[in-house]
């Protein structure tokens, strides 16, 4: 974890099964478009999905909170999202660290991953619920942070002048994290994008930005004004999307987890405990063998190689081993 789990809401979510209530997903009929790994229940299987309006083939996992979805509690602007800091309740995700592992193992040019938040659902007719901030991967490596103020519309480039590139994904199983919080002043928020390219908990950023409002996109217009051109408001969901994967297993999904964050405290940091010096234990184990004059040459009523266990040179006492 790159930041510690916060105590105010306690919000956390880990993939166990696809029942799980919180977990929803597009297309609905998941038959030949999602499994799970019969060799590991915690490894999802992708491929293939619906098609859009724009003719991507697209499969999306929405997590809610603790806090079922409610089309009738969403507030109707963006005015009221920034007063009460959430699209629709104080337990929407707000501060959040989103982490997972994908393995790409059947990919074309046009695939892609997305991972986003700060959102309600992005649905035709209620533009102003469908905000976000996002990270999004293609398969030649290409990385973009953006955010989105209304559905269809209203989406930016967070890192216009950015050329960030992890490379070729084709075959590769690496870790994505991505980060989103409000920065102490409470006008500004955070948007970072980490990957571990070799799978062992080694992480690179590739994704940096302080949004304070710099895009002089004006889309933000449509359902706010001057002062939410930032989105420091929580969502009820966070979403995964994958798009243009091909039918049957294009993709593999796993240790895959949402924690609500507190990045304005300091990381835990485990130190190492110091180990007190001891001039009995600490003595270095002899390297070749004893004399015999150490060994008294009258017998006695042990046997060495019974008793105690043997130095690797063997036993140069007064009895034979047996």
């Amino acid at each position: 974890m790159e930041y510690k789990s916060s105590q105010i809401t306690s919000q956390s979510w880990y993939f166990t099964d696809l029942d799980d209530s919180r977990l929803t997903i597009s297309p609905p009929n998941t038959n030949d478009i999602i499994s799970i790994d019969p060799n590991n229940p915690n490894r999802i299987l992708v491929g293939g999905g619906e098609v859009v309006d724009n003719g991507d083939v697209r499969t999306l996992f929405e997590i809610s909170t603790n806090t079922p979805y409610s089309e009738t509690r969403i507030a109707p602007d963006h005015i009221k999202f920034k007063a009460q800091k959430c699209i629709m309740t104080e337990t929407d995700w707000t501060n959040f660290e989103v982490t997972l592992y994908v393995e790409f193992m059947n990919v074309n040019p046009n695939s892609e991953i997305l991972i986003y938040g700060r959102s309600g659902r992005h649905i035709l007719g209620r533009p102003c619920e469908g905000t976000f901030y996002r990270v999004g991967i293609k398969m030649d490596g290409a990385m973009r942070c953006e955010s989105k103020h209304w559905h269809p519309g209203g989406l930016s480039r967070l890192d216009p002048n950015s050329t960030n590139t992890v490379g070729d994904l084709e075959g590769m199983r690496i870790g994505i994290k991505f980060m989103v919080f409000t920065n102490k002043d409470g006008i500004s928020t955070t948007v970072r994008a980490m990957v571990d390219m070799n799978g062992d908990n080694s992480w690179s950023e590739m994704c940096y930005v302080i949004d304070t409002g710099q895009t002089n996109d004006l889309s933000y217009q449509k359902c706010g004004d001057e002062t939410t051109k930032v989105i420091t408001w929580g969502g009820p969901l966070i979403g995964v999307e994958l798009r243009n994967f091909p039918i049957g297993e294009s993709v593999a999904i796993d240790k895959w987890s949402i924690r609500e964050v507190d990045p304005l405290s300091p990381k835990v940091i485990i130190p190492v405990p110091a180990v007190p010096f001891d001039p009995v234990t600490f003595i270095s184990a002899p390297t070749t063998p004893p004399s015999d004059a150490l060994r008294p040459s009258t017998s006695d009523d042990w046997d060495d190689d019974v008793d105690y266990p043997l130095p690797p040179w063997g036993d140069p006492g007064d009895n034979p081993g047996v």
